[in-house]
């Protein structure tokens, strides 16, 4: 008789994942993850010491279902978690049910691990639900539009339509210029990160008690995510005093239909370190302006009041809607009610795929 089984991956499992990939995706989708492969499941730092926790769908020895399975470590209130975020998936058309096994059989098997996902609204957000997961919030994604009247010019084709947007805009931004942040930065050296080195393990050392739920940033995983990963093209920047690093900020820069979007993949610094934080948002803000980005953006969770009212202050006061974060606890029962809590987690693009 015939048995579809669940398994952790093995090597030679990758071309069968991959053309699996293919079938149910496309040839485009496929080859990048074949190029980020080594590096999303090989090259990884914070993989368990057996390797990642990749699963596969089997039925007769052919595999019809395969969820990636990305790898980090959470400071979880006074501990250190591993966590696995489900990203790569694709079941055969002819198994689709096999999705719930694969996410079932993980979240069963995987009991150490914090469980989390990133799921759009509609299917795949009540696909997780349905597997346990919580919601526990939908990421806030704070803008700056940076050239109103290019900005506009490329959404609208009215030139009088295009003057009003331009001309509201910009008495709105007069307006919330007056409460923004005036920060001297004479005392912190900013400066162009090349390599993430020991200090930046001491800023995570000395940063990490003021968050609740944050991603490990060590040097290690640091390197790993933003230096080896294939296509890098981010400008860091990093803050410095007296030979100690502060804070550091990752800013990536994209074009789509000759619109310029600067993203802020990463911000950090120590909670409540205010001088600091203006400082580094000012200087991605600089840096956005010096490459003739149209709008920046940054997606948080909606209740970092301490990232948030930074943001404000900087311009960044369109708000709206993203992705929604789904977690489970798993064997950690004792973190349940604080993983429930928006306000519990600092979460931004590095944390997971959310960046595209």
């Amino acid at each position: 008789m015939s048995r579809t089984t669940a398994r952790k991956f093995r090597k030679e499992d990758k071309e069968s994942m991959l053309s699996l990939f293919e079938e149910v995706w496309s040839e485009e989708l496929a080859g990048i993850l074949r190029n980020m492969w080594a590096w999303k499941y090989e090259t990884n730092p914070h993989d368990p010491p057996g390797g990642n926790n990749t699963c596969v769908l089997q039925r007769d020895g052919r595999i019809v279902g395969m969820m990636g399975l990305l790898s980090g470590l959470v400071k979880a209130r006074d501990r250190t978690l591993p966590v696995i975020w489900a990203i790569d998936f694709a079941v055969h058309p002819d198994f689709r049910g096999g999705g719930f096994r694969l996410l079932g059989w993980a979240k069963k098997e995987y009991q150490d691990y914090l469980q989390a996902g990133i799921a759009v609204a509609g299917r795949p957000f009540e696909f997780y639900k349905k597997m346990g997961y919580l919601p526990v919030f939908s990421f806030s994604s704070f803008r700056n539009i940076m050239n109103p009247r290019s900005f506009f010019q490329k959404k609208n084709k009215s030139k009088g339509t295009i003057l009003l947007f331009t001309v509201l805009f910009k008495s709105a931004a007069g307006f919330f210029s007056l409460f923004k942040a005036r920060v001297k930065d004479d005392d912190l050296s900013l400066f162009p990160v090349a390599y993430f080195d020991d200090r930046f393990d001491k800023l995570w050392e000395e940063a990490s008690p003021g968050y609740f739920f944050c991603m490990v940033r060590d040097k290690d995983f640091l390197n790993w995510r933003f230096f080896l990963r294939p296509g890098s093209g981010y400008a860091i920047f990093a803050a410095e005093k007296d030979g100690k690093i502060l804070g550091y900020t990752v800013l990536r820069i994209k074009e789509e239909h000759g619109t310029r979007y600067g993203i802020i993949i990463d911000l950090f610094t120590k909670m409540n370190d205010k001088k600091t934080l203006q400082c580094l948002i000012a200087r991605a803000l600089d840096h956005f302006r010096s490459e003739h980005v149209d709008r920046a953006s940054f997606a948080i969770p909606p209740k970092c009041a301490f990232y948030r009212n930074a943001l404000i202050k900087n311009g960044f006061f369109i708000r709206n809607k993203a992705a929604r974060f789904v977690a489970s606890a798993a064997g950690h029962k004792d973190l349940e009610k604080d993983l429930r809590k928006p306000e519990n987690w600092y979460l931004t693009a590095m944390s997971s795929d959310m960046e595209r």
